[in-house]
């Protein structure tokens, strides 16, 4: 299992409405995990990064 952080938060306006926009953030999980030192976790970390990527950009 790869522990990877995602957070959501609504974005208001400086009249604090809500103005219907979401922002979401991903922690790196290769960042996160090479410094474990273990090269086979940090592959996985890698492709996990890459799905991310993929997840984000089609939002």
């Amino acid at each position: 299992m790869i522990i990877v952080n995602v957070a959501l938060q609504s974005k208001s306006s400086q009249q604090a409405r809500d103005d219907g926009k979401t922002a979401v953030m991903v922690m790196d999980p290769v960042a996160t995990l090479s410094i474990i030192g273990n090269q086979e976790i940090t592959e996985v970390a890698k492709l996990v990064a890459e799905k991310m990527r993929q997840v984000l950009a089609a939002l």
